[in-house]
């Protein structure tokens, strides 16, 4: 259908052209777990506010125009909806809400898009996105196709799906939920947001909760537990609330939050967590060199002292 090349062939375009010109470019969602570098990015910055759509019981037609791999009878369930990429996770939540739609709450409180969310299968009290995506329509990094990964296609794990691996770019997703009276649905929202607030440092400047948790323990407990809450580098500093959080306490440098991921994780988290990652992407700079697309960027000088996922 029209609508369904609009939907990815606007974000094919530019990265394809980009990938002819050899010219670097990223997507970019929200931005809000991605450190970029103190000089800036020499390269295009492709980003999705513009694709942020929510599509209530949609056409049959266009549903799977997009997702061809799926039959029209499940894709016109009551329940089940199409989202573009570049919404705002707390944007989605309340329109979600305001249809009578339960499941996404415990996304409600995440600053950053959906898409962002469908690259490190993001999560938060109790819930993932990996329990209501069917599927994920996904444009290569070269902008010369588009393909429709399953839920299971999408190898969703702990802060990981497939798009770490493969580098395509998610444009769009059918997520199935339940229906619930809005009021209800609200309260829930209400009652995480109150949570959130109280237990994280919402009041400054961040990169969203920073470490990844260890196998069977919690990133802040391991982090107090090395006397590093509250340790500053510049102006960057461990949260004194929540020790999983890097915050900007005024003047903070790009090189100066990246710094945790190096002398203090050197010293601590690497030797005896090798899984001890985090989720907040970066983009290069003269210390740091971030693989755009992978999993995991390296420190230069010693890539073993310490890893960081890109979200």
């Amino acid at each position: 259908s029209t609508t369904s090349k609009a939907i990815f062939g606007s974000c094919a375009e530019p990265s394809g052209c980009a990938a002819k010109l050899e010219i670097p470019h990223i997507f970019l969602g929200n931005g809000s777990n991605v450190l970029f570098r103190d000089e800036g990015y020499d390269g295009i910055v492709i980003k999705m506010a513009d694709f942020g759509r929510l599509y209530l019981r949609a056409e049959e037609s266009f549903l799977t125009a997009i997702f061809p791999g799926m039959s029209g009878e499940e894709l016109r369930d009551d329940d089940t909806v199409l989202c573009e990429a570049g919404i705002y996770m707390s944007t989605l939540a309340k329109q979600l809400m305001n249809a009578g739609l339960s499941g996404f709450e415990f996304a409600s409180g995440i600053p950053g898009s959906l898409g962002g969310g469908l690259f490190m299968n993001a999560g938060a009290y109790g819930g993932e996105l990996k329990d209501i995506v069917k599927g994920v329509l996904a444009v290569s990094p070269d902008g010369s196709c588009a393909r429709l990964f399953t839920n299971e296609e999408m190898q969703f794990g702990y802060r990981h799906s497939v798009l770490q691996k493969n580098g395509y770019i998610a444009v769009a997703a059918i997520l199935k939920l339940t229906k619930d009276e809005p009021g209800k649905i609200a309260e829930r929202m209400r009652e995480l947001a109150q949570k959130r607030n109280f237990r994280q440092p919402v009041q400054y400047p961040s990169a969203g909760s920073t470490f990844k948790r260890p196998e069977g323990h919690f990133a802040g407990k391991l982090i107090e537990d090395a006397g590093l809450k509250g340790v500053s580098v510049g102006g960057a500093q461990v949260s004194t609330l929540h020790s999983g959080f890097v915050i900007n306490r005024g003047g903070a440098t790009a090189t100066a939050a990246a710094g945790f991921g190096g002398s203090h994780g050197k010293g601590y988290f690497r030797p005896k967590h090798t899984d001890f990652l985090t989720v907040v992407g970066a983009q290069r700079s003269n210390d740091f060199l971030c693989l755009v697309g992978s999993a995991v960027y390296h420190r230069k000088k010693n890539p073993v002292d310490f890893q960081l996922g890109i979200d």
